[in-house]
């Protein structure tokens, strides 16, 4: 069962984490915990793209930039990543 509060929870966590100390490793850890809540958390997929980019993981973005679109999420310039 998705659990969308803790999804978003950890959302906010990893945006904390990028905006405090570009700290791009607890973002993506924080990111890929609100996915496994709530597979069907789009802005999460999105946001985690970014951080991939960030650190050359093209595949992984693409990927992840697939399955925001899939969920009828929209990959914006967010303030992750």
């Amino acid at each position: 069962m998705a659990d969308r509060a803790k999804a978003e929870e950890l959302y906010e966590r990893a945006r904390r984490e990028m905006h405090v100390g570009g700290l791009k490793s607890a973002a993506l850890r924080y990111l890929t915990e609100a996915i496994e809540a709530d597979p069907g958390f789009a802005d999460a997929y999105d946001a985690r793209s970014n951080v991939y980019v960030s650190l050359d993981r093209i595949d992984e973005a693409l990927a992840d930039i697939r399955r925001c679109a899939d969920l009828g999420g929209a990959t914006r310039d967010n303030a992750i990543g």
